[in-house]
């Protein structure tokens, strides 16, 4: 994803948009990981995935632009909500109101009042 290695705060609100917005328009790159990670015992996508997301979630909040204590644990519970939201939805208008609702849930991250 470009731009995540940028060195403005802003990163972080760009790569958690970028990857929410994956899980609501193409859940199936979830469900891509999910077998990777059942079926090979050497997948380390959820230790790239921290690894990629975690400084820039901290220069976030050092610039009040994500909650203090939201944690990388949070957002990773925070996706797997969205993805189960958009997969027992009744269409896609329902399922991105829902994943509003949990992103709402974890406060702003990218220094406005909104959560998205």
């Amino acid at each position: 994803m470009a731009g995540v290695e940028d060195e403005d705060t802003g990163a972080f609100a760009r790569l958690w948009h970028a990857i929410v917005d994956q899980t609501i328009t193409e859940a199936a790159f979830v469900e891509m990981v999910i077998d990777a990670r059942r079926s090979q015992s050497d997948y380390d996508g959820g230790i790239r995935l921290r690894r990629m997301v975690e400084p820039l979630l901290v220069r976030a909040q050092q610039a009040a632009q994500a909650p203090a204590d939201l944690t990388m644990d949070d957002l990773v519970l925070v996706q797997r909500m969205v993805y189960g939201v958009v997969v027992t939805a009744h269409d896609d208008a329902e399922a991105r109101r829902a994943a509003e609702r949990v992103l709402q849930l974890i406060g702003p991250t990218d220094g406005d009042d909104g959560a998205s």
